[in-house]
């Protein structure tokens, strides 16, 4: 089965059923093993529970939030019988110092603007980057900045749809 590496929005995409992208990413997932950098799980899951429990205000309720997602993802034998093919990439501190040298090279690539004349590191990205480079894999993403990127650097991608 061919492997392709999905971002951030990819994985939200396959965790949440009123995700826009929910639909793709589960048929996605059935004809492709999806390759997911361990750290766009624990992005996943601090946004996950920084809304579910109200910015920390609810904290039992971000906890069973982060339990749901934790259990249905620990469940691999039984995603693949529901035909949802996933293997978690184990990033190591190599591809974070990777990373921070892309950042550093592109900065153009891995930073957003905030308020207050503020710039802020979209370092998630940047190690999905690494990685990309590293693997060669096809990346399936809606993140202009990322797909410029891989044209930049003549790697393969495929925008949700």
């Amino acid at each position: 089965m061919e492997e392709v590496l999905i971002d951030t929005t990819g994985l939200w995409g396959l965790t949440y059923k009123d995700s826009r992208f929910h639909t793709s990413m589960k048929k996605l997932a059935k004809e492709k093993r999806l390759i997911i950098p361990a750290t766009q799980l624990l992005e996943l899951l601090i946004v996950a529970y920084r809304e579910k429990s109200n910015r920390g205000k609810l904290p039992i309720e971000g906890l069973k939030h982060i339990q749901d997602i934790s259990n249905f993802y620990s469940e691999t034998e039984e995603l693949k019988n529901l035909g949802v093919n996933i293997k978690f990439y184990p990033v190591s501190g190599r591809d974070v110092i990777e990373a921070a040298r892309l950042i550093l090279r592109n900065p153009e690539y891995f930073t957003r603007e905030g308020s207050n004349q503020t710039k802020w590191l979209e370092f998630i990205d940047a190690i999905t980057a690494a990685i990309w480079r590293e693997t060669r894999l096809t990346l399936y993403t809606a993140d202009e900045k990322l797909m410029n990127f891989g044209e930049k650097f003549e790697l393969r991608y495929e925008k949700y749809i």
